[in-house]
């Protein structure tokens, strides 16, 4: 009985609330994320949605850094270690206000791409069934267990290569219209930082 008592107690005391981190005995506390802005095209991005995608990665750079035997919690330690996460950010971005000005969501846009890039021919969808289906075939019993005729797997392979045009048509607009764009990371202890133009 005691002993379900204390078990009682030590999860209360434990216990996380929304407003306040989660405080175990001794536990260690992530450090405060410093303060980002991100300007794209002489436009603020807006906090949220810094907030949104920079805390677990800051979260995570903490986490590598306690790893350390001489961890850094910087500013600066953290734009070395995650600046292609902020490129990545900024791409997102980008993608978000194009979505935006045209009325339609990320998703759509991203359809979009795939919509427009080119068709997969039935060569390519012939070749890839043969590298995954035909080359690796099963045991004769597993085979007759599983729909492996190209008239069965050809709809998904081709659905799958067409993604891939799609995503190949997103990173070709992406990197001509990070050609044109200025990005600034503007983050606590260290002088603005060019991640595009300028």
């Amino acid at each position: 009985m005691r002993r379900g008592l204390c078990l009682i107690f030590i999860f209360f005391c434990c216990a996380k609330t929304e407003d306040e981190p989660l405080q175990l005995l001794g536990a260690w506390s992530l450090p405060s994320m410093p303060a980002i802005e991100i300007e794209i095209d002489e436009t603020l991005v807006s906090a949220e949605a810094i907030e949104a995608f920079f805390k677990p990665i800051w979260a995570n750079f903490c986490a590598e850094q306690a790893l350390k035997a001489e961890p850094a919690f910087s500013s600066d330690q953290f734009v070395q270690d995650k600046l292609n996460e902020v490129k990545k950010f900024v791409g997102e971005e980008l993608l978000r206000r194009e979505a935006l000005l045209n009325g339609i969501t990320v998703a759509e846009l991203k359809e979009q791409f795939i919509f427009y890039a080119p068709e997969v021919s039935e060569a390519e969808v012939m070749e890839m069934y043969t590298k995954l289906v035909l080359d690796p075939l099963p045991p004769a019993a597993e085979r007759e267990q599983q729909p492996l005729d190209y008239e069965d797997v050809a709809p998904r392979l081709r659905k799958q290569l067409q993604e891939e045009l799609g995503m190949l048509e997103q990173s070709r607009w992406l990197e001509d219209r990070l050609e044109d764009a200025t990005a600034v990371l503007k983050i606590e202890g260290l002088s603005p930082i060019f991640v595009y133009g300028g």
